[in-house]
């Protein structure tokens, strides 16, 4: 198992639009082989800051299955 930590800093009043964006992408990462769980928190002193946590079964799956795949631009 791989752990994906990605630290997201939003423009401050963006946080909802970049929440909404989440919600559409959850779904597309949620398909690709090889994924095992996905959660995102907002920071709660730093509200502009996401942090992003994926699980993969390798890191071909993320590398491969998503970061080269048409979901990763999606």
């Amino acid at each position: 198992m791989i752990l994906e930590v990605a630290l997201i800093d939003v423009r401050p009043g963006e946080e909802s639009a970049f929440a909404a964006a989440y919600g559409k992408a959850h779904p597309i990462v949620r398909s690709t082989p090889g994924f095992r769980s996905i959660r995102m928190t907002q920071g709660i002193e730093s509200p502009s800051r996401f942090v992003l946590l994926v699980e993969w079964d390798s890191v071909e799956a993320h590398l491969e299955n998503f970061r080269a795949s048409e979901r990763f631009t999606q």
